[in-house]
């Protein structure tokens, strides 16, 4: 989890990220969608989900990170 939110902040906007997990993430998608990300999961035949991460805005009403960083 938090490699894929690692790799979530270093997007710029408009960038999507696709990251593959072994279970359904659902901490993770709580805690991209608190940091104002958009993500979609789908579950795969084989087991795991696919997460697709997209940065919408890198703006100040948007937190991408902890305060003062």
């Amino acid at each position: 989890m938090q490699q894929a939110l690692a790799a979530a902040e270093r997007l710029s906007e408009g960038d999507v990220l696709e990251v593959l997990t072994p279970l359904m993430p659902m901490p993770l998608l709580s805690a991209l969608a608190e940091r104002g990300f958009q993500a979609q999961a789908t579950t795969l035949p084989e087991g795991g989900a696919k997460v697709i991460i997209r940065c919408l805005a890198r703006g100040a009403s948007v937190n991408h990170g902890p305060a003062g960083a």
